[in-house]
């Protein structure tokens, strides 16, 4: 039931453009520094429609949230989904 759930908020995110966060700090993602109280927009769609990531994101498969037992959910797919949207 929760997979189910969880995978409807991916497959249509009630906001595919979340307000704008304030980097509490500087950030250094790869080659790119983030100053500290730089506006950060990103695009929920993007991260929950990534083909790379996803395999067959424009599909509904609660499945795909599952560990290899499929009993339970799988903590990393959960990782990717709940790094988004929380914050301040």
């Amino acid at each position: 039931m929760t997979a189910c759930i969880i995978e409807a908020m991916r497959y249509s995110p009630f906001l595919a453009l979340p307000p704008a966060r304030k980097a509490s700090d500087d950030i250094v993602c790869e080659e790119f520094t983030i100053p500290k109280g730089a506006c950060i927009f990103y695009n929920l769609y993007a991260v929950f429609h990534d083909p790379s990531y996803w395999g067959d994101p424009e599909i509904y498969r609660p499945e795909r949230l599952l560990d290899e037992s499929k009993t339970q959910l799988d903590p990393k797919k959960l990782e990717r989904i709940s790094a988004f949207g929380f914050g301040s």
